[in-house]
């Protein structure tokens, strides 16, 4: 059996799980913004969660692109 993953399945595999997480991402934080609107709409601690998650999500997308989580 071969256990070495190509490079194109790997990246794949990749993309497939930055779209997921993207999706999961758009969905939870909408959720949550209309949860903050509805119980206190006053203070936006909905944006803090937005903005944290964002930045991990920016960030694999540049690993992504740039193939910095490969070993050369």
């Amino acid at each position: 059996m071969n256990t070495t993953v190509s490079t194109t399945e790997s990246k794949t595999r990749l993309k497939r799980r930055l779209t997921r997480e993207a999706i999961r991402y758009v969905v939870i934080c909408l959720f949550l913004f209309l949860l903050n609107y509805c119980t206190s709409s006053h203070h936006w601690w909905a944006a803090w969660v937005a903005a944290g998650w964002g930045l991990h999500l920016l960030l694999e997308g540049l690993f992504y692109l740039f193939d910095c989580d490969e070993e050369k």
